[in-house]
């Protein structure tokens, strides 16, 4: 197994220090499968990484089974994501009043929910910044993208017309990001995702463009299109009628949370 990426590259140095001016809390570099052994987060063991900020300091969690290239490219990502939040740019939230009226088993998926829904919104800043700074390239990167996207895209037909209709919110969602990787990459999973969930692809083709007709420099600007793509989910789930899973998206909210917040340790953020 390839060894845990150590932040001493020149991309890194850079993300490191775009964030050192921002706060002065330190990075630690993580195992993610210390997420993943926590039933609450397990579901984090098949991602490329994820992030939290504690009190004291920031953690940046890997996945040590990709080679270290790659993970040199998703700790420069996770770090992209701190920054933006210390930047001030809007974070996603969960209202309790709405999500207390959630049954207990959607209460649990919930914060998995924030954690996908926020990590696409961020996205819009992320990925752009990455292409512009990281200094190397990221084919690789991205190809890695485009296979865990094509294994979500594979999944078998549900039967379901509600829990089908909840993952075609889910699946539009995502969709946006494919629209910002680079052209081969993003040629290539649009094509999967049409020819898997035409219906799916063509919503999210749609709202791919309401949402470019915002050009994204400040957190008011990625704050309205947050706003826009979450509307649009939950008028695609009054449509078809998915319940009380729309009620999920209804408890995601999207909020300012200050520049260089401190949250309190039981407020941690997880990004992937």
């Amino acid at each position: 197994m390839p060894k845990l990426f150590a932040p001493n590259t020149n991309s890194s140095e850079l993300v490191l220090a775009l964030l050192a001016n921002l706060s002065e809390k330190p990075v630690q570099v993580c195992d993610i499968q210390q997420l993943a052994a926590i039933p609450t987060t397990a579901y984090f063991g098949t991602y490329l990484g994820a992030n939290k900020e504690t009190q004291s300091s920031f953690m940046v969690y890997l996945n040590r089974s990709y080679p270290e290239k790659i993970q040199e490219a998703v700790f420069f990502h996770e770090v992209l994501h701190l920054i933006i939040k210390c930047e001030g740019f809007p974070q996603i939230k969960v209202n309790l009043n709405i999500a207390s009226a959630l049954k207990p088993n959607l209460l649990e998926s919930l914060g998995k929910l924030r954690v996908h829904f926020a990590s696409v919104i961020d996205h819009h800043i992320v990925f752009p910044r990455m292409l512009q700074l990281i200094g190397f390239d990221l084919s690789e990167y991205f190809d890695v993208q485009v296979n865990q996207k094509k294994l979500r895209l594979d999944r078998a037909r549900v039967p379901n017309h509600v829990i089908r209709n909840f993952y075609a919110q889910q699946d539009i969602l995502v969709g946006l990001e494919y629209f910002l990787y680079p052209e081969p990459q993003r040629n290539r999973i649009l094509e999967v995702f049409k020819d898997k969930n035409p219906a799916a692809h063509a919503c999210s083709t749609a709202l791919r463009e309401k949402v470019a007709q915002t050009t994204i420099k400040k957190p008011t600007d990625l704050f309205h299109v947050a706003e826009q793509i979450k509307s649009h989910t939950i008028k695609y789930g009054e449509k078809n009628a998915i319940g009380q899973l729309n009620l999920m998206w209804k408890a995601l909210d999207i909020q300012f949370v200050g520049a260089n917040p401190a949250p309190p340790s039981s407020m941690i953020n997880y990004l992937s």
